[in-house]
């Protein structure tokens, strides 16, 4: 029987249970405790509290109950493979794990989801050389259920092919010229952000965000629970606020956030990265755009849009790597305006898969003193 026959009638029955993501925080969400907080504290500590982050080297089943398909993976790992099944089936928590005690195997779905975690993995060991080519999205593209009969939709591709060894360099310093120049970029060292967060929620939540060269950031959502940070500290990324305890982020969140850290990125985009290719032009909101794909060591590659008339920069792409498959962001950037002589986006949307929010910006302060504390995990 052909593979891709096996792979659809085998993957019928997968529906893999996780935690869905959120707005705010990619990657970010951890297995919140039951109602009256964590484990009490006082007497005998427990062997394993799941409420808090995991230590650094800890093993998934070091740290979490019941791991059994995921044991030997690295506890930072375990959600972002959740994560990576939810949007891979376009489903919540609650679909395999009971609420409250996720360690429970009470649902069938939990089980089918530990068979088919070892199905692709057979897939890929056996047919594709320990490659990781067949995950939960080849066949689920979004549902608990694969589609049987392919679907006649037709889809128009817009993109234009690129000539032969296009230079990348006139991109980029358009890009430059475009954002104000390197002498005005380097005359503005800090700045703060405020605005408004919607899609998160009913209703908008304030959000301001800190940023201080060369690569320091701190977007802080004020949400009824409280605080939610999403920092990069110029080494390494945390999460936190609201009701979780801060986390530092994976490896592969950690690169992904300093990307959006880089103060200066006009300038430093092209020294970040060791590989930079133009792709076949296209288009982002129905403006031309030239497609540049940028990579750096063993990092995930990173595509950006820049508006073919202005310069500017319009869209970025990147993937985080999970245990499971790569996790895809996309970041829209408009409304551009000058502030200081720099040329900033005031707004920017985020999506991903399941998720979206937008951030409008209404007040820039530029060289304004920031406390380190802001960028410092607590």
């Amino acid at each position: 029987m052909p593979l891709s026959r096996v792979v659809r009638r085998s993957a019928i029955v997968l529906v893999v249970g996780l935690l869905a993501l959120t707005a705010r925080q990619a990657l970010s969400d951890a297995p919140k405790p039951p109602q009256g907080g964590p484990p009490p504290q006082g007497g005998a500590p427990p062997a394993r509290n799941p409420w808090a982050p995991p230590a650094p080297g800890t093993k998934a089943e070091q740290h979490y109950q019941n791991i059994q398909a995921f044991k030997g993976l690295p506890a930072e790992d375990l959600m972002p493979a959740m994560q990576f099944m939810s949007a891979a089936l376009g489903v919540d928590c609650d679909h395999c794990h009971v609420e409250r005690a996720p360690e429970k195997d009470d649902k069938r779905a939990k089980q089918a989801a530990r068979r088919m975690i070892a199905m692709t993995r057979a897939i890929n060991d056996g047919h594709f050389k320990g490659e990781r080519e067949v995950t939960c999205y080849t066949c689920h593209r979004g549902s608990d259920e694969p589609e049987r009969v392919p679907s006649v939709d037709v889809k128009e591709h817009d993109e234009e092919e690129a000539p032969a060894e296009s230079p990348v360099a006139p991109i980029l310093e358009k890009f430059l010229a475009a954002s104000g120049g390197a002498e005005a970029l380097h005359k503005v060292t800090s700045r703060v952000m405020k605005g408004t967060m919607s899609g998160a929620g009913p209703q908008p939540f304030p959000v301001t965000v800190y940023a201080a060269a060369p690569n320091q950031r701190a977007t802080v959502v004020e949400t009824p629970r409280g605080e939610s940070v999403t920092a990069f500290d110029g080494k390494g990324g945390w999460l936190g606020g609201g009701m979780r305890p801060p986390r530092d982020m994976s490896p592969a969140e950690s690169a992904a956030a300093s990307l959006d850290a880089e103060f200066w990125l006009p300038e430093t985009l092209g020294k970040r990265f060791d590989q930079l290719r133009v792709l076949p032009d296209g288009k982002v909101d129905g403006k031309p755009a030239r497609h540049v794909l940028a990579k750096h060591a063993s990092d995930t590659p990173v595509e950006f849009w820049f508006d073919a008339a202005s310069g500017l920069l319009l869209r970025v792409v990147k993937k985080t790597e999970t245990p499971l498959g790569q996790l895809p962001t996309q970041i829209d950037y408009t409304d551009y305006r000058a502030e200081g002589g720099v040329t900033l986006p005031h707004a920017w949307s985020v999506a991903r898969p399941g998720s979206r929010f937008e951030i409008r910006i209404t007040d820039v302060q530029q060289n304004v003193a920031i406390e380190a504390s802001r960028f410092r995990k607590p």
